[in-house]
């Protein structure tokens, strides 16, 4: 290893040692939008998701040096519950005088940079149903992707953020292949 790349190692780790950056924006999912389409007439209203901290879920997520924060809000659960809501109202299934209310609580959102030549997540995430004051659907739905990563902190960190979108995306369409929830929202 030149000396040079050792220089450009170490002012990369200086640079991000107290870096706060923000997960990348979330745009819906055109397959996730689909299917939300294809399930017919729905209207839903969706609440924040909570999203307490534990040791799977922390606030801010730990990228290397640097710590991910969520660019809605000021947690992962209301990322999450936005997403939902973006693809609900761009698949045209958002009102808020619906009939049912989707709620949710991030329980685990594992975004791991550490690695060399790759980083995973993986966010999990109870997702329940009511009509009324009545649960009509509770169940909890996991994802988990990867990304290439890089001994540079800094680019694995940027890839890190860029790929957190992926995993909610992935997340939601699990949700959404769940013929259940389908059915609760109907």
């Amino acid at each position: 290893m030149s000396s040079r790349t050792v220089v450009c190692a170490a002012l990369s780790c200086i640079l991000t040692a107290c870096a706060s950056v923000d997960a990348a924006k979330y745009a819906p999912s055109v397959d996730n939008l689909q299917t939300l389409k294809s399930s017919g007439t729905v209207e839903a209203r969706i609440k924040p998701f909570d999203a307490p901290e534990t040791q799977d879920n922390p606030y801010p997520v730990h990228l290397r040096a640097a710590r991910m924060h969520s660019p809605v809000g000021d947690s992962f659960g209301t990322y999450l519950s936005n997403a939902m809501e973006q693809e609900f109202a761009v698949a045209g299934n958002l009102s808020p005088n619906a009939k049912f209310e989707v709620s949710g609580v991030l329980l685990k959102n594992d975004i791991d940079a550490s690695g060399l030549s790759r980083g995973e997540g993986t966010i999990s995430a109870r997702f329940v149903v009511r009509r009324g004051s009545d649960s009509v659907y509770d169940s909890v739905k996991t994802a988990t992707g990867g990304w290439d990563s890089s001994f540079m902190g800094v680019v694995a960190i940027n890839n890190a953020t860029a790929a957190y979108p992926q995993i909610v995306q992935t997340l939601l369409a699990k949700l959404y292949a769940d013929p259940v929830f389908m059915k609760a929202i109907h």
